[in-house]
């Protein structure tokens, strides 16, 4: 048992490490390449900049699509876990309201409205 917990403190760590690096990573190194007439903006750590406030390294066309490919799902990752997370708590605050109105309306005679009576 202590092994597990001690395994989870380690994994724990290495995990709040990395996002500590990713976010150091995307917060200093932005910085962008002209291709033609694209504009390809990311982050990552490199050497400096030029004179001319132009990164001095390049990458492989490859290398842009995986960039590219990498930003998109985690900028999807971090939208959906975004979404469910206030889905959930709204889901949660929604109960906590009619678990909470149910009882008031028995003890205080509060009927809901309803439809009127169907002529046949």
């Amino acid at each position: 048992m202590i092994q597990i917990v001690q395994h989870r403190k380690i994994f724990a760590s290495l995990l709040l490490l990395l996002f500590v690096a990713f976010y150091v990573n995307i917060t200093f190194f932005p910085h962008s390449h002209q291709i033609g007439d694209r504009i390809i903006t990311h982050s990552h750590f490199y050497g400096g900049i030029t004179t001319t406030s132009h990164p001095v390294h390049s990458h492989a066309t490859g290398g842009y699509a995986i960039i590219n490919e990498l930003s998109l799902f985690l900028s999807l990752a971090l939208v959906i876990g975004i979404l469910s997370f206030v889905l959930t708590e709204a889901t949660r605050f929604n109960y906590a309201i009619i678990g909470i109105a149910q009882p008031m309306r028995s003890h205080f005679g509060i009927l809901p409205p309803r439809a009127p009576p169907v002529l046949s």
